[in-house]
């Protein structure tokens, strides 16, 4: 988050509980080594007290909830419904920021990444099926081709100023049809993925995706033009714990929401001593938009994380190479410079004890990172061909490495 703050300021509201309290100082002070209350009450007689949860405290009768809200030099002087004005300043604490971090649910500021991620790797899925027709001779024409594709991998985010990062595993199935007529290709697919990821921040959740695209090419003598328009939609089930000086909660919510990618790319084909080589330009635009966030469970450290639209787009200038190994098997290896036009943004939420709102930012993913792969492709009949990929991703802050298998059928 992009907060400078030397302090974080507690502030308590009332809520009336309907049980009743096992201690009760009346208001007058107390103190800890972190906790600093500051109580001014007028005195009242002793009454029944309600028992009050652990992150709360008695007033008058009174279960009161903490609240929390970034403060500035300036202590706010909210009136209880007893008339207590308390407040619970946190001082000289290692990690101000963190705190606040923690608090804001920046978790939820990797939404955008994670589905441009997704979208990509799709892509790309659909690129390794149709590679072999990309480099074949033009006058190849057939009825339907079928393929499908299996995978897994690693992501890994180092984090930055604004955030710590998350580890990710994922799996992944998709499966498509398409057919060349002459110079044509045309085709369709879809694609499932899992991802499992894990917050350096704190929490866990499982991201589920379902996409569906269309996808293109054309190819003469001397170049190709390769396309792929892909749309999707994701949500997850989003556990955030929150846990600092004795209290502990955890907030749920579900976010979803929707996104796509439109991909373009364009290639030269060379073939100097049997190596086909295939210098290329690419360029995507992608989209993303989520519904409004409101999370459960934490009572008034719920995050309410407004709607958000972003739209990016990205450059690659890379190469792809292709040469036989042995007898009905190729090699190819992609090599590719990626340029983010668009690296980071921010959101807006409020906490539900507060109302007033704050931004955060995502994390920076950078400008520029490098894309390697390598590719095994053999025929095992005349129907019949199998492949398998290695595909690492290297950024200042993030790198991801994954691994796919995937079977063509041609009739």
């Amino acid at each position: 988050m992009n907060f400078s703050l030397g302090r974080v300021i507690l502030i308590v509201s009332i809520l009336s509980m309907g049980t009743a309290c096992t201690t009760c100082t009346n208001c007058s002070s107390s103190h800890d080594d972190d906790i600093r209350v500051e109580p001014s009450c007028p005195p009242v007689p002793p009454t029944p007290q309600p028992i009050c949860m652990q992150e709360e405290f008695c007033c008058n009768g009174v279960c009161e909830i903490i609240e929390v809200q970034p403060n500035s030099q300036s202590q706010p002087q909210p009136e209880s419904s007893c008339g207590c004005k308390s407040v619970f300043v946190f001082e000289e604490l290692d990690d101000p920021n963190g705190y606040l971090d923690l608090l804001a649910g920046q978790q939820y500021a990797y939404i955008v990444g994670f589905n441009q991620l997704t979208d990509q790797r799709f892509g790309r899925r659909m690129f390794d099926a149709v590679r072999h027709l990309l480099n074949s001779p033009c006058s190849i024409s057939m009825d339907v081709e079928l393929w499908s594709s299996f995978g897994g991998g690693l992501t890994h985010v180092k984090g930055d100023r604004n955030d710590r990062g998350y580890h990710a595993n994922n799996v992944d199935v998709s499966i498509g049809a398409h057919t060349k007529i002459s110079q044509f290709l045309f085709g369709i697919a879809a694609d499932y993925e899992k991802d499992n990821v894990d917050f350096k921040h704190g929490g866990h959740n499982v991201w589920h995706t379902g996409q569906g695209a269309f996808y293109g090419a054309y190819q003469s003598q001397c170049f190709y033009i390769y396309s792929d328009l892909i749309l999707g939609g994701s949500f997850s089930k989003f556990n955030r714990p929150l846990e600092f000086e004795g209290i502990e909660r955890k907030a749920k919510s579900t976010p979803k929401c929707g996104h796509g990618r439109l991909y373009g790319e364009f290639g030269w084909n060379f073939m100097p001593c049997g190596l086909l080589l295939q210098p290329y330009f690419g360029f995507d635009g992608n989209y993303t938009k989520f519904k409004g966030i409101h999370e459960n469970g934490a009572s008034s450290l719920n995050l309410t994380v407004n709607s958000k639209s972003v739209a990016g787009w990205d450059t690659y200038l890379g190469v792809h190479f292709t040469a036989a190994i042995v007898e009905y098997v190729k090699a190819n290896i992609d090599l590719a410079w990626q340029h983010r036009f668009t690296n980071s943004h921010s959101l807006t939420a409020s906490l539900s004890g507060l109302g007033q709102s704050f931004n955060f930012k995502s994390f920076d993913y950078g400008l520029n990172g490098f894309q390697g792969a390598l590719n095994l492709n053999a025929e095992v009949s005349e129907n019949v061909e199998l492949y398998g990929e290695v595909v690492g991703e290297f950024w200042d802050n993030w790198n991801s490495a994954e691994f796919n298998a995937g079977l063509n059928l041609w009739f």
